[in-house]
């Protein structure tokens, strides 16, 4: 079995990245602080970075960016997911980084 996921931003065109495997995949929830307001500039940055950037590890995932907090839920195989997750850690958009499941 396989899921085709894809993600959407306001006014940016829907991509669906290729499947993976549902057997191989590891799922990742965390919520965290921003460090400061983000405009939509700012957000859509990070979306066109994250989409070339989790293509190439088949990462997918979803951002909910309100009230300055973060929460967040990547999928994919568990060492890129544990790779991203410590370039997240060192990233100075965020703080506070809780994780709601995974890393297990």
């Amino acid at each position: 079995m396989y899921l085709r996921i894809g993600y959407c931003f306001k006014n940016v065109r829907c991509e669906p990245i290729r499947g993976i495997s549902v057997a191989g995949l590891y799922q990742f929830i965390f919520a965290s602080a921003a460090t400061r307001a983000l405009g939509v500039d700012d957000l859509l940055m990070m979306l066109e970075k994250s989409r070339a950037d989790n293509k190439k590890h088949e990462v997918t995932g979803a951002l909910l960016y309100l009230s300055d907090m973060f929460l967040q839920v990547l999928e994919g195989p568990k060492d890129d997911i544990l790779q991203l997750y410590d370039l997240i850690q060192k990233d100075d958009r965020n703080k506070n980084i809780d994780p709601i499941n995974g890393l297990r």
